[in-house]
């Protein structure tokens, strides 16, 4: 029996990383994620990585803290092993971690959560999400400002009679109104008098000096 033996040599996982899914849903964070995926395209799939921690934090674009603490969370959840040893060439010891074969466990959470909505069931069972604090950037409206708001948002009892315009309909409500006798018509003229001629002195007339010398 004649056997072949097939090297390939595309290299075609040197381009792209292929990652479980599961790997996605037991992240905490994006930094989990972030570092398993880095730590998985050095190691290759049979290899190890060994990059030392500043390195690490630079690629997974984390500080080197929370490479600490993504690397012992991937590590006791079963997802890596990894020890520290120094190299020969090397002067310092370092992290060597492997990817460990989650690809079973990641069919079985597949088949079992099939359905988007089972998906978010199983994220928020394992992962608290918390509600967000305002940044310190963030600051509180001042009482002044408060005070301002509530006036422009108060709405006038013209606003809710029939007919009136309204946000919801795409046009800005009226906030106030403006009596009937306050509007004039500009149409009508005999609102607005021609004025009398203004009578212009000639001051160069002798006359008209004189008269006014002899009282």
């Amino acid at each position: 029996m004649t056997r072949m033996r097939v090297e390939d040599k595309s290299n075609d996982k040197g381009y792209f990383t292929n990652m479980p899914r599961l790997i996605l849903v037991m992240s905490r964070t994006p930094h989990d994620f972030a570092f398993y995926q880095v730590v998985k395209e050095i190691a290759g799939e049979s290899g190890e990585c060994y990059v030392g921690t500043e390195d690490l934090a630079k690629l997974s674009k984390m500080s080197m803290g929370q490479v600490s603490k993504s690397r012992k969370y991937w590590i006791e959840m079963g997802f890596m092993e990894g020890e520290v040893r120094r190299d020969p060439n090397c002067a310092q010891k370092v992290f060597h971690l492997r990817i460990l074969d989650v690809w079973a466990q990641n069919t079985t959470w597949c088949l079992e959560h099939a359905k988007i909505s089972s998906r978010i069931a199983f994220i928020e069972s394992l992962h608290t999400v918390k509600a967000s604090k305002p940044s310190p950037g963030e600051a509180k409206p001042s009482p002044g400002e408060t005070k301002k708001n509530k006036k422009k948002n108060r709405r006038s009892p013209s606003a809710d009679a029939p007919g009136a315009a309204s946000e919801e309909d795409g046009i800005p409500a009226v906030i106030g109104s403006v009596p009937d006798e306050w509007y004039v018509d500009t149409t009508d003229a005999s609102r607005f008098p021609v004025p009398a001629p203004v009578q212009y002195i000639d001051s160069t007339d002798p006359s008209r000096l004189a008269r006014r010398s002899s009282r």
